[in-house]
């Protein structure tokens, strides 16, 4: 099995993929409200563990975890922090699985490329969601089943999840291994 993850502490995508028969066993979102007036840090805290309960129990089994590789967007820490949090709850998912999965990570433009290598000097990201969805609604009853009971707001950190794991299924090369 691969579980594929598309991080982010307020909304966190994952899809599990059957290796073999390339098919999307299960797909969803992990979303996580900002608790008002409390503490940033402790709030910060609360929703990772959060994260993590969900991701450790879809990890068990697999035998491949890929990431979509840690960028940081403009605004200094306050927009970093989140993201390093979301990798550290990856990293030490893990390390504490047995036995140990692989661990790959993508960068966002090189796995759209894979889905869309066609699309000339940059790829339409609005495009890309709306056939992926299309793919999976299509093609796996088990996922498509999962996408018709979430909020369509959700759906693209889901599609972004298992297109992850579709390309490190189908071109482990594209991606490049983190080593234990």
């Amino acid at each position: 099995m691969i579980l594929g993850i598309d991080t982010g502490l307020a909304t966190c995508g994952w899809a599990l993929l059957d290796e073999r028969s390339r098919r999307f066993v299960d797909v969803g979102v992990v979303v996580t409200k900002k608790l008002e007036g409390g503490k940033v840090t402790l709030d910060r805290a609360r929703r990772i563990n959060v994260q993590a309960a969900v991701l450790a129990e879809k990890a068990k089994g697999c035998s491949v975890i890929v990431v979509e590789r840690m960028s940081f967007p403009p605004g200094g820490a306050n927009a970093m922090v989140p993201i390093a949090l979301s990798w550290g709850l990856v990293l030490g998912l893990v390390a504490m699985l047995d036995p140990r999965p692989r661990l790959l990570t993508i960068a966002p433009q090189r796995w759209q490329r894979e889905v869309m290598p066609n699309a000339g000097k940059s790829v339409d990201y609005d495009e890309l969601a709306a056939r992926a969805a299309q793919h999976i609604l299509a093609n796996h009853p088990s996922a498509a089943a999962r996408f018709e009971k979430m909020p369509r707001s959700r759906w693209s950190h889901a599609i972004d999840a298992a297109m992850i794991a579709l390309v490190a299924a189908l071109r482990p090369r594209r991606c490049e291994e983190i080593a234990a």
